[in-house]
């Protein structure tokens, strides 16, 4: 399996996690999810940065982040998502492929990627469970405040393009959050 593949079932791998996590916050028909292809890939960077710096850190596996317009995309899974096996990720919301068993398909991930996935999933969750109930535009602000798609897609602006290459340790040194405060208000619990 190429480097690119095992990072695309990575990815895949995420997005089960997601979809579960869905599935928990709304606990709804899953047929009218939102995760959109914009809202999945803003998921997949918090996913890759809550953990950075720790033994769970996975900006060594997925290490090719780009500062875009929509903020942080890494390049390699997104040029590849016609490659997924399992998910069909469209502008609209995330389908799984009828033909996938997926008790089986998570076999080729390597194990130790597999428990950094696990254990992100769930500090993110603790850092904000209602993370996945943020719109795709409320994720792409919450980006856009990180100090690793400010400094680069300046950078990138200043070379007229529209991206750039983030350093994965600019991601792991930079202070993180996953809060935006006008959107938190409305999953308040009363």
């Amino acid at each position: 399996m190429t480097e690119v593949a095992k990072k695309v079932l990575g990815f895949e791998y995420v997005i089960y996690h997601l979809t579960k996590w869905y599935k928990e916050a709304f606990d709804s028909d899953f047929l009218n999810n939102d995760l959109s292809k914009l809202k999945v890939i803003k998921l997949h960077f918090f996913v890759s940065a809550v953990g950075a710096n720790s033994e769970d850190d996975l900006l060594g596996y997925f290490d090719n982040f780009y500062a875009m317009p929509y903020g942080h995309v890494e390049s390699q899974v997104y040029d590849n998502l016609d490659q997924m096996q399992a998910y069909i990720l469209t502008a609209r919301n995330l389908q799984l492929k009828d033909s996938i068993d997926l008790d089986n398909y998570w076999e080729a991930l390597d194990k130790s990627i597999k428990g950094k996935i696990d254990k992100s999933i769930e500090s993110l969750k603790r850092y904000n469970p209602n993370l996945i109930k943020y719109t795709a535009m409320d994720l792409v602000e919450l980006s856009h405040s990180w100090y690793s798609w400010r400094a680069m897609y300046k950078l990138a602006l200043s070379f007229k393009r529209q991206s750039f290459a983030i350093p994965p340790e600019v991601i792991r040194n930079e202070a993180k959050t996953f809060h935006l405060s006008s959107v938190e208000s409305l999953y308040a619990v009363y």
